[in-house]
This record gives C-alpha cells, sequence and structure tokens, in this order.
C-alpha cells in the first residue's frame, strides 16, 4: 500500500513537471509526447515518461529489485516497469525471495544452529530450520543448545554434591545434578543411600557409647558401633559415662556430707553418690542423727538454758536437757528464768506511771507495779486518787474564757474551781464577751445593705450590730437607710418608660425617681409613641 501511495505521488510530480517544462519547449521545438523535453533531447519523444537516458537493472519477477550487470534504459523520473535501481536480487526469477542471509543449519529448531555458514536467499527472515546463531552443542536435541560450566555433581540424585568441574550441554540452565555451589560433601556419589561420612567407634557392650580408635563410615553406622565415644567400662551395658559427685550419703537418711570425685555410671550417679548436697550430715553412719542443733543445758527444766552454747548431733529437735533459749537468769528456780528491764513504776497502783528504771529476774509475768510501757505520768505516785497535771486559766467573770497566766494543777483529770482550759479572754470582767470575732462588712445605717469594712470586736457568739462577716448588697450610702444601691438611668423626657442617653448612676432607694428609666433605647424620646427601630426603613431613616 505505501508503494502505491509513493508510486501516485510521483505521477502527480512528473506531470507538474511536464507542464511547468512545456512552457519552456522552444517555439517551433517538436515535443509529441508532451512530457517538456523537445524531441531532439528526449530519448523516447512517444512516451511522457521516459526522456533521459540512464542505467537500471533488469527486473524480471517485478518484485522492485533487479540483478545482472547495469544496462542503458530511457527513463523519467523513475525507470520504467521490468527495470530497477537495485541490483541485489539474489533470485531474480522469484518475487518472494530476494534478500541474501548468512545461516546455519537448524535441525533441533531450537534457534541455535551448527555445521556450515549457509548462505540463503529469503525475502528478509530466515526459514524453518534455519538460525542466525551456530554454536549448538547437540543439533538433534531441542532442550540443548549451549556448554554451562559447573563446579559440583550430584550422580546419584540424593541432593548431597561432589567436587567435579566440568561443562555439559544444556539449555538455559544446568541439568539435574550439576551444579555451581557445593550442598555437603558426598561420600558415596554413586549410592543415594549413602551420602554424609559418619564417625564411630567400637560399642562391645551396647550401651549405645563406644570407645577405642574413630572409625569412618560412609552412610550410616554398622551394628555394634556408636557415634558416641569414651565409654568409661566397655564390657558393661549399664554404665559408660564418668558422672561428678560432690557429696555422699553412707547411711541413706537424706542428708550427706561433702565429698567429690567421678564415678562410671549410667544415666544417673549410683548410690551413695550424689550430685547435689543435702544438708550437711553431721554422722553419717547414724542414719537417726543427721544434723547439728546448737543449745543450752536446762537443769530446771523452764525451757529456759544457761551457760555457753553447745553444738549436739541430732534429728529434728534437741534431745531432752537441751533448748534453743538461753540466758536463764535463775538455773536452778523453774519459776524464774528471764531479766525483765522496767521503765517504769507504778506504786500507788492508780494504773499511771512514772519513769523509774531497773531489771528484776522474773517468770511468765513482771510483778504489779512494775511496767517497762508507759502508762500516762503519774504527778503523784504516792497517791492513788491524783495522778494527771492539768493546765488552767482563772475565769473571773464565768463566761467559760479564762485569762492571765496558764497555772497547772495535780488533779484525777478535773478542774479546779473557776478554772478553764481556754484563755484569751478578751474582755475578763464581761460574761457577754470573751473573744475577738473578725468581721468584713458594716451596716451602719441598720437598712439590711452592707459596705466593705474589715476589723476585729471583742463579742461572744456571735458578731454585734453593725458588724457583718458576710456581704448583703453593695450600699452606696451606708449612712442613710434610704439609699442602699447603684442603678443605672437614662432620662425619659416623653415619660413612655424607656429613656435615652446619656446615662447617670445615682445612689438610690427602692424607687426610681420621675423621668428617668432603667430602658435605654428610646430612639426617639420626644414621641411617647416611638421607643425603637421596627422595620429596616426606619433604621435607614434613623441612621
Amino acid at each position: 500500500m505505501r508503494a502505491r501511495v509513493f508510486f501516485v505521488a510521483t505521477l502527480v510530480a512528473a506531470a507538474a513537471c511536464v507542464d511547468e517544462r512545456t512552457l519552456h519547449v522552444d517555439p517551433g521545438a517538436v515535443d509529441a509526447d508532451g512530457d517538456g523535453h523537445p524531441a531532439s533531447s528526449d530519448c523516447d519523444d512517444a512516451d511522457p515518461n521516459a526522456w533521459d537516458m540512464g542505467q537500471a537493472y533488469r527486473d524480471s519477477d517485478g518484485d522492485g529489485r533487479g540483478a545482472g550487470a547495469l544496462e542503458d534504459v530511457c527513463r523519467g523520473w523513475s525507470v520504467p516497469r521490468g527495470w530497477s535501481d537495485q541490483g541485489n536480487d539474489c533470485d531474480d526469477g522469484d518475487p518472494y525471495r530476494w534478500f541474501s542471509q548468512a545461516a546455519y543449519a537448524d535441525e533441533d529448531l531450537d534457534g541455535v544452529g551448527a555445521g556450515a555458514l549457509l548462505t540463503l536467499c529469503t525475502n528478509g527472515a530466515l526459514p524453518l530450520g534455519y538460525a542466525s546463531v551456530a554454536g549448538d552443542c547437540d543439533p538433534l536435541d531441542r532442550d540443548a543448545w549451549q556448554g554451562l560450566g559447573y563446579l559440583y555433581r550430584d550422580a546419584d540424585g540424593d541432593g548431597v554434591t561432589v567436587a567435579s568441574a566440568g561443562v555439559v550441554c544444556t539449555g538455559a540452565w544446568l541439568p539435574a545434578g550439576y551444579s555451581m555451589s557445593p550442598n555437603g560433601t558426598d561420600c558415596d556419589d554413586a549410592d543415594p543411600y549413602a551420602s554424609l561420612t559418619v564417625d564411630g567407634y567400637a560399642d562391645g557392650d551396647g550401651d549405645l557409647v563406644g570407645a577405642g580408635e574413630r572409625v569412618s563410615f560412609c552412610g550410616g553406622l554398622p551394628a555394634g558401633w556408636a557415634a558416641l565415644a569414651g565409654d568409661c567400662d566397655p564390657v558393661d551395658g549399664t554404665r559408660w559415662q564418668l558422672l561428678p559427685y560432690v557429696a555422699v550419703d553412707r547411711d541413706a537418711d537424706g542428708y550427706t556430707v561433702a565429698a567429690s570425685g567421678s564415678v562410671c555410671a549410667g544415666f544417673s550417679l549410683p548410690a551413695p553418690y550424689r550430685s547435689t548436697a543435702n544438708g550437711t550430715d553431721c554422722d553419717d553412719a547414724d542414719p537417726a542423727k543427721w544434723r547439728l542443733l546448737s543449745g543450752y543445758a536446762d537443769e530446771d527444766d523452764d525451757k529456759v538454758g544457761a551457760g555457753a552454747l553447745v553444738e549436739v548431733c541430732t534429728s529434728v529437735a534437741l534431745p531432752h536437757g537441751f533448748v534453743a533459749t538461753g540466758g536463764d537468769c535463775a538455773p536452778a528456780d523453774p519459776q524464774a528464768w528471764r531479766t525483765f528491764a522496767y521503765s517504769f513504776r507504778d506504786a500507788d497502783l492508780d494504773g499511771r506511771t512514772v519513769a523509774a528504771a531497773g531489771v528484776l529476774c522474773i517468770g511468765a509475768q513482771a510483778p504489779a507495779g512494775y511496767t517497762s510501757v508507759r502508762s500516762g505520768d503519774d504527778c503523784d505516785d504516792t497517791d492513788p486518787d491524783v495522778w494527771t497535771t492539768v493546765v488552767a486559766y482563772f475565769d473571773a467573770d464565768g463566761d467559760g474564757s479564762g485569762a492571765g497566766s496558764l497555772l497547772a494543777f495535780c488533779t484525777d483529770g478535773s478542774l479546779p474551781a473557776r478554772h478553764v482550759r481556754t484563755g484569751g479572754d478578751c474582755a475578763p470582767d464581761d460574761a457577754a464577751a470573751w473573744r475577738l470575732a473578725s468581721y468584713a462588712y458594716v451596716d451602719a445605717d441598720g437598712d439590711g445593705y452592707t459596705a466593705k469594712q474589715s476589723g476585729q470586736v471583742c463579742t461572744g457568739p456571735t458578731l454585734p450590730d453593725p458588724y457583718r462577716a458576710a456581704a448583703n448588697g453593695n450600699d452606696c450610702d451606708d449612712a442613710d437607710p434610704a439609699l442602699y444601691r447603684w442603678v443605672v438611668l437614662y432620662r425619659d423626657l416623653d415619660g413612655d418608660g424607656v429613656g435615652a442617653g446619656p446615662r447617670t448612676i445615682p445612689c438610690l432607694g427602692a424607687t426610681l425617681p420621675d423621668g428617668y428609666s432603667t430602658s435605654g433605647y428610646d430612639v426617639n424620646d420626644a414621641d411617647p409613641a416611638i421607643q425603637s427601630v421596627t422595620s429596616v426603613d426606619e433604621l435607614v431613616l434613623g441612621l
């Protein structure tokens, strides 16, 4: 299709050129074919497409490519049919072949040829059975065409390799049994069931631990051989290893004595050897005795011994006549065995003590009147009726609050007459006042509204008038009971109840003065009928 378009375009261009050249033919000159070339210079004045002598190749099969030697031919813009400017047609008798290619025979169609280089006449593509690449190492096997190098072989296919370098004819990759990287070392690459070298030792007693020299086997150990070496008794199947021990228990009481070494054994140490110690047997020949207990001789059997601490080889407890507790302060008296240090005395036995330190040898309990625990502070340990010191203030006016210096008395806990525990009476002779109370507000005019003012006043249970602890309002004039609040007011000239600015803030009472209002949004204070803007038009007019 592309050749046809090119041919038509060439004809159109040629016609244009003929028309142009016709205009330049000299008057009276002959141009029979009207191609713009006079007969005197036109090599074929009967053919408007040919006017110039040139050379071309004869194209016998009409495929656009010629062959043979160049020949003279009358032509125009292009050569006439049956001729070509190209002379490389390798078969000018076949319109479907014109391109000469070098190739190799590819009998197995794997894309790689073999044999001598051949020259083929083609249409630009090699025919089936030929390849442009040579070097097929197996021309009859389409799955093998190149030699790939290998470093390891696995001839028996057990997955374990041996070092063996070479080249094998194959395809895109190495075939099975060939590899560039190792995977173990096959001790017998001809037997898939034998690949690993195993070292063994003669095991005559069958305890799976051998002895003697090491022997290597390919694929596994035969009967009578073991992978482990070091049998400490090669003829006894119950013993094969040296086990260390750190203790022995010769009387089998479960308690050991220290003794280290090694013994030929099986899975575990035999008796009396032990891998871990358990206690320290003080008599490993007597199973009834295994540990040392420390104790004291108890002559009076009061469970508290005396004398030096001694060690006794026994079992779970000290034998009779010995106890774990020492320090008997009376070794021959079973009723007294311990030293009691007292820190307090209660001579009058009123339950209150005084500090008095000393030491007694006693039994289970200390005698009455001796203790190590403080119980109050008896101000008189000779009188059971008084025991505590009280302090008080003299209360002259009897209001429950005293004054003057603090006084001390030894009593049963009660205060003497006209004495109290609380001091600080600010009015010692006034029974109605005894404490300073703080105030933060006052109501001087008695109108119920306060003004801020702080201080203190001597009083009784409550603040007297006009003093207050909390605010009630904010009296703007605490000297006038009729005035007590600040009010924001606006002048109301038209009397409609709504005023207008400017505002004032006077001090007032319960009522407002005439002509004033608390509302200040009257837009026309001269007209009682108008108080506020009610529409957009009014707002615009107001602005």
